[in-house]
């Protein structure tokens, strides 16, 4: 029996052991008359941006309001449509890229139906293109909107490159002339504030290798993250507010043809060296993680022994095949080939194909986990007129993957049909709530949790909670 059931026994309303978690796998949906060419990532809003074709011809930038609402972004720079690439944690701001009417390829910020370039006030005249892989809003209030990328200069070389609205710069690489920024920090901070974005990518040695590497906000150069053992290059894709960072590496094992095979890797603190090896699927020969969420969820891909690649969750220290977690959600012929990303909210951004069609699939998965609420008195019977509290405590009777405790939504407690408060839940998963003012007599008292996406809505059983009347000690009769 695990920690969940244990929990769920002490309050009294679990009799049967943990049922397998419950899944949700929806179909993103093309704009009519086009078909969906690539999908690179959602976010726990349940956005997403990719791109769409009509009959073979030129692609357009699509954001989706959720799965089933996909918007063509029509705005560009006079050059042609702009590739949206990254896409902020929540909300529809995204970046890219966009050929202005010169040819020049611009940097772009973006959302659902407008494309502005972003470029860097002292280095405009020497820009040759910019490409923004990830962004994030950095404060609503402010307007602030945080990318970062690439650039490449008159000489030729490619530098990593970071932008806000507006201004920018680059950052340095490992002597090789070559830089790329993948992928930065999530949690909202201004750039001269007291917390600091980072940013991971991977940047050229003077040898020609290349390694993956983090840079802080406003420092030049870049720490070398390093590789797995025996290998010579490696590459940072992902990280997280915890400063994890996932890619992958070369390793010592090579193929028939003498080329080295990469493993899906995760750094988790440059300054304590700390590698690892993530693995693949059993008889897997390369993975590659490419987003890990605040949570430590990893997604990516491996190969399986069977000439196929199959999107992946690594989740604490195990590798799992997304095809079988959502075996019997999946078409027929449906392969699932990779996971680009995953929200803080474990929604996952998956892709695939049919074996049968040759179609290419999309979909937004996450777990769907059902909740049970419990609810206890400080004091049953209790004093008229003295303070009872009453707890409430949220916990999951599904359990899956990739799924993270609630933390959020709010409880209302009740008094038949009577609502006596709502509260937030906290992040320990509880609520609490006090009264001095129930009446004389017994009282049905209920707590019913909310919900938060993944979480289900869920309701507790009846407390009978009784409220007496003090005992009043009868005076001792007259001596006289």
């Amino acid at each position: 029996m695990n920690k969940h059931s244990i929990k769920l026994l002490a309050l009294g309303i679990l009799a049967v052991p943990l049922a397998r978690g419950e899944y949700q796998l929806v179909p993103e949906v093309a704009p009519p008359g086009t078909h969906i060419v690539a999908v690179y990532a959602a976010n726990s809003s349940g956005n997403a941006i990719g791109r769409v074709t009509t009959n073979g011809s030129d692609s357009q930038p699509v954001v989706w309001l959720g799965p089933a609402t996909p918007q063509i972004n029509k705005e560009n720079l006079g050059g042609g449509p702009a590739v949206l690439l990254g896409l902020a944690p929540a909300g529809l701001a995204a970046c890219g890229y966009a050929p202005d009417k010169r040819g020049i390829i611009n940097a772009v910020m973006a959302d659902n139906d407008d494309v502005w370039p972003v470029s860097f006030y002292s280095t405009e005249v020497s820009h040759i293109f910019g490409v923004c892989n990830a962004i994030r809003v950095d404060s609503i209030r402010d307007n602030l909107i945080i990318g970062v990328g690439e650039t490449q200069d008159t000489d030729g070389y490619i530098h990593a490159a970071y932008w806000w609205n507006p201004g920018g710069g680059t950052m340095g690489d490992l002597g090789g002339h070559y830089s790329s920024a993948t992928a930065l920090t999530s949690e909202p901070a201004m750039p001269s504030g007291p917390t600091t974005p980072y940013i991971a990518g991977f940047a050229a040695l003077g040898s020609g290798h290349v390694h993956a590497v983090i840079w802080k906000w406003y420092h030049y150069d870049p720490v070398d993250l390093g590789t797995l053992n025996g290998g010579a290059n490696s590459y940072a894709f992902g990280i997280n507010d915890s400063i994890e960072i996932v890619g992958s590496s070369e390793v010592a094992d090579v193929d028939s043809n003498g080329a080295p095979h990469l493993h899906a890797t995760q750094w988790r603190s440059p300054a304590a060296d700390a590698i690892t090896d993530l693995g693949t699927l059993p008889n897997g020969l390369r993975s590659s993680a490419e987003s890990i969420n605040n949570a430590g969820q990893i997604v990516g891909q491996s190969d399986a022994g069977d000439g196929l690649s199959h999107a992946v969750l690594w989740q604490g220290g195990k590798i799992y095949d997304l095809n079988q977690v959502f075996a019997g959600l999946l078409p027929a012929g449906v392969v699932l080939t990779d996971a680009p990303s995953i929200a803080s909210n474990g929604l996952i951004q998956v892709n695939g194909h049919n074996t049968v069609t040759g179609e290419q699939v999309f979909y937004q998965a996450k777990a769907v986990t059902r909740t049970a609420v419990g609810i206890t008195s400080s004091s049953n019977p209790a004093y008229q007129g003295h303070s009872v509290t009453f707890t409430a405590t949220v916990v999951p009777v599904t359990y899956s993957p990739i799924a993270v405790l609630p933390g959020s939504g709010s409880v209302t407690f009740k008094d038949g049909l009577r609502v006596l408060a709502r509260v937030a839940l906290t992040a320990s998963n509880v609520a609490h709530f006090s009264t001095d003012s129930l009446a004389l007599g017994k009282h049905s008292i209920t707590a019913s949790y909310s919900g938060s996406d993944p979480f289900l809505p869920s309701n507790s059983p009846i407390l009978t909670q009784s409220i007496i009347l003090h005992a009043i000690p009868l005076s001792a009769p007259d001596s006289n």
